[in-house]
Order: structure tokens, then sequence, then C-alpha cells
């Protein structure tokens, strides 16, 4: 029987915006088990379902899932697309951009900038597609927030702002004598939150 090689390495999983710190455990290079990493400082070692069970797996190993960039070469439409490398793809869109913006000027390029979730909605992964623009010299970027945003709607709502919602730390809960949740559903969906509230 072959020796199995087996190594557990800390990642954070991205199945959604919260990022948890995860331990992920392969076997002879192929990931088998992804748990939660008790070392973790922003999850604790929680997770939501998604990982409990297994549900990653039918991302990372889907065979349908794409690896490489593709590039159209038919008539739009007639799906017909060949492989390129990242770096392929990365220069052909510099050089689109550029043209366009040479031709046309900057405001001739509009970037849509989805956020998924607050307060991860202002993270630096969030923050550098506006960066981007500014550099670019867009003057008019569209905004928008994901629409399964309870928290930041109906903060927004009732007391005209987000910005507790974006500053406070979850542990801050601990030892409060009244807390309302409204509109979301912490202890499905956002584990570090709903830890602290157990607290």
């Amino acid at each position: 029987m072959a020796e199995v090689e087996r190594e557990v390495k800390r990642a954070s999983c991205f199945l959604c915006h919260l990022n948890c710190g995860v331990l992920c455990t392969k076997e002879n290079g192929r990931v088998v088990k992804i748990e939660g990493d008790p070392d973790n400082p922003h999850n604790e070692g929680y997770v939501c379902s998604r990982l409990e069970h297994d549900r990653w797996k039918d991302f990372e190993y889907n065979p349908n899932r794409l690896k490489r960039p593709l590039k159209r070469v038919g008539e739009r439409g007639s799906g017909q697309f060949e492989e390129i490398s990242w770096d392929q793809a990365l220069d052909e869109i510099g050089d689109k951009l550029n043209a366009i913006r040479d031709q046309f000027g900057p405001q001739a390029v509009v970037m849509w900038n989805l956020r998924a979730g607050v307060p991860p909605a202002y993270s630096l992964e969030a923050l550098m597609p506006e960066r981007f623009g500014n550099a670019f010299g867009m003057t008019c970027p569209m905004q928008s927030i994901g629409l399964d945003n309870g928290p930041f709607y109906t903060e927004f709502y009732s007391v005209g702002t987000t910005a507790q919602h974006v500053l406070i730390d979850p542990k801050v809960l601990i030892g409060s004598k009244l807390i309302y949740v409204w509109g979301c559903n912490p202890i499905e969906n956002q584990m570090r939150c709903a830890q602290n509230l157990v607290r």
C-alpha cells in the first residue's frame, strides 16, 4: 500500500466575505478536509455549514471549474473559446483599456464595483477597484452593495447611517445587557458575530 503524504496548512476561506481562518488537510497534494482554525483570532475556529458539510468540494473539485482565462475566438454567443495565460489576458485587457482611454478619455470606461458584505465591504480587496479607477482617471464609478446585506439597509433606513455597523468589532457585544438583531441571521451566516452574541 502506498504511503499517504499528509500536511496541514493554514489558509482563509473565501466562500463568502468573512474570510474565516481555516486549516486545510492535504493528502498526496489533494485537499481532503477543511476545518476552522482555533488559533485564528477572527473566527476562533468557528465555521459555517458550507465548510462543516463539505460543500467546499462542490467548488474546489467541480470538473467545470475554470482554471485559466478563456478568450472568445468565435462569434459572440457561439460558445467558442480558447485558453490563454494570465499574462496574455492581463496584457490584452490593459491594452484595450488604454486604447479606449487614449481615444475617448478615461471617462469612457465605467467600473461597477459590487461590494458584497459590510463591514468587509470596506476592506482592502473591496477598495482596490476604487484605487484602480482613480489611478486610471475614471470620474464616475458605479457603486453598489449586495442585496443580501440586511443589516446595512436596516441601519441606514432606521438611524440614517452605517458608521456603527462598519466600525464596531463584534467583541464589544460581550457583556452587553441588551442586543437586538434586526435584518440578519448571524447564527446561520455570520460566525464571528454569532460567537460573540452567544457570549
